[in-house]
């Protein structure tokens, strides 16, 4: 319709908030698809040690990201032990992930048997770090968020 007052040379077209003219899209951010290595292990595959928490030295590893995104922190819990590690991280990205966890390990007092991580872009270059420290890198089930949702609802009721 103002398309057509405009070619008819009407003034209504002006009038109205963007003056006659096509809306522009914005850009949807495009979600950070990475390869998915063939040795990647699921959670379920864990031993049972490690699910009924008997035995030191199985831990989980996390991202905490900073406001503005410009860094942020890796930290590292042992499930039995409760045994933290954090470590500053520039960014976010693999390399620095990787090196994160590398150097946190490395000098450990406790003995590492496996490493349980979520499905972050951040963890990719995971067969390095297992390479490095000779240790396993399993990582949890995908839930769709709704699911989540749910399956929390049902554990209040």
């Amino acid at each position: 319709m103002a398309n057509d007052d405009r070619k008819s040379g009407g003034i209504l077209y002006k009038l109205l908030p963007c003056r006659g003219k096509k809306y522009k899209k914005r850009k949807i951010k495009i979600r950070k698809v990475w390869r998915k290595a063939p040795i990647r292990m699921s959670i379920s595959s864990r031993p049972v040690k490690e699910k009924l928490k008997q035995e030191i030295g199985h831990n989980e590893g996390d991202t905490v990201e900073s406001k503005g995104h410009k860094g942020g922190l890796g930290t590292f819990v042992d499930i039995r032990s409760k045994y933290v590690v954090i470590k500053k991280l520039r960014d976010k990205s693999f390399a620095e992930i990787k090196n994160a966890i590398i150097e946190s390990f490395k000098n450990c007092p406790e003995p590492i048997h496996t490493l349980t991580v979520d499905n972050g872009s951040e963890f990719a270059l995971h067969d390095d770090v297992r390479k490095e420290l000779q240790r396993k890198v399993y990582f949890a089930i995908h839930i769709p968020r709704g699911n989540v949702v749910s399956m929390k609802t049902q554990t209040v009721l």
